[in-house]
């Protein structure tokens, strides 16, 4: 088994990369299986790299570089033994040091070689990242084989340039590859090529070394990324079109009420919500990014075992708005991770936003894991009914219905 770790920053595009990757890979003849980790309690990234049918586990609650070491071994286990993958993709959190990963797995004692290192830089943010938390990026970055640079298409040449030059200092050994990996699937093939491939000359700098001088760290506590993360099973999604500007709307309020306690946050505030055959999902990356990114990818089936996991998992009782069998019920998932923002804040935030969009939806509802939604008019952080009652007032977004008007009625 070959293992490829992919790290990154927080929405630098790890998700999108592997998936487009698994394909490649399939393509190619091999099985690949993924590992992903979000640092809160409940994960995004599972539900939609689950949409392309490829075997994958999630591990939450935490940090795989740092705080669950063992369950990162456990997790290698069961996927060897179970699905027997020609290659492992894994997907850290954000705010992991991929070398310290490395490191990690090389002592689980279990049969396979390291591909090179791979850490994807977003073009269109990096410098506002190195803004939020300079030792952190380039802790995070000095380590890679190689630095995929990511969203080529959105900057100018001017821009990446000087985003080169950046990487260039930051960590002068590493490969340097430009990419869009939403919007260019030859970059993927390339990407293959460069770091897959058995005739690749791109070596791990690290080959079956693992530095027992080097010094761990809490990568935790080293980013300054706080989390916030709620769940629900949800019925009646009829139109995912119009759920989809609901769900960006709700997005939209959890940035705006970042923004009030960190104007220049970077992160990544994420959405997803089954419905049917389509998985909606929303992110958007920094304070200053309008131009949230709405998708609506197709649902394959997952394997027996998979289904049977999340069964054993949600078993909840059921409160909030529904009683009803949950025969047809989906999953909604919104997680925030952002940076130099109180923790406590953060999750009043993200649970007001996604109430008020559960009151202007009108699903039907219930919390999984015991997540349940904790928000009164007078919080500070709140902006709009949060007691599933429809206000009535004037300032209103517009466009997606949501109340953003500061009252106490």
């Amino acid at each position: 088994m070959r293992v490829l770790i992919i790290g990154g920053f927080l929405g630098s595009g790890k998700t999108t990369t592997i998936l487009k990757l698994t394909s490649c890979i399939i393509s190619k003849g091999l099985r690949p299986a993924v590992l992903t980790n979000e640092i809160g309690e409940i994960g995004v990234d599972g539900e939609t790299l689950g949409t392309s049918g490829i075997a994958t586990r999630e591990l939450t609650n935490g940090c795989i570089c740092c705080t669950l070491k063992y369950s990162l071994h456990e997790a290698i286990r069961e996927i060897e033994e179970t699905y027997h993958p020609d290659i492992l993709l894994i997907e850290p959190t954000g705010i992991a040091l991929p070398h310290q990963i490395r490191d990690e797995i090389a002592e689980a004692n279990i049969m396979m070689t390291f591909a090179p290192i791979v850490t994807i830089a977003d073009a269109s943010r990096l410098h506002a990242v190195k803004g939020q938390v300079p030792a952190f990026m380039s802790a995070q970055l000095q380590e890679a084989d190689l630095i995929a640079i990511n969203k080529t298409d959105a900057v100018s040449p001017e821009l990446l340039a000087r985003v080169e030059e950046m990487l260039r200092k930051t960590n002068p050994d590493a490969y340097l590859f430009r990419m869009s990996a939403r919007e260019n699937s030859q970059d993927i093939d390339r990407l293959y090529d460069i770091v897959l491939a058995p005739a690749s000359a791109l070596k791990n700098k690290k080959d079956d070394i693992v530095s027992e001088a080097r010094t761990r760290v809490n990568s935790v506590e080293f980013s300054n990324v706080s989390s916030a993360a709620v769940a629900f099973k949800v019925r009646g999604v009829t139109d995912p079109e119009k759920t989809g500007s609901l769900l960006s709307g709700m997005i939209s309020l959890i940035a705006k009420s970042a923004a009030e306690l960190n104007k220049e946050f970077v992160g990544h505030i994420k959405t997803s919500l089954s419905a049917g055959d389509t998985l909606i999902r929303v992110s958007r990356t920094s304070a200053d990014d309008c131009s949230q990114s709405i998708e609506y990818l197709p649902r394959e089936n997952k394997d027996p075992d998979e289904n049977e996991r999340e069964n054993e998992n949600d078993t909840a009782p059921k409160t909030g708005a529904s009683d009803k069998t949950d025969s047809a019920s989906e999953k909604f998932i919104c997680m925030a991770a952002v940076t130099n923002v109180p923790e406590d804040r953060l999750q009043k935030i993200t649970e007001c936003a996604a109430g008020l969009f559960l009151a202007v939806s009108g699903l039907e509802y219930e919390p999984i894991g015991g997540h349940h939604h904790h928000c009164h008019h007078d919080d500070d952080d709140c902006h709009g009914d949060c007691d599933h009652d429809h206000c009535g007032h004037e300032h209103c977004d517009h466009e997606h219905g949501y109340c953003t008007h500061d009252h106490d009625d």
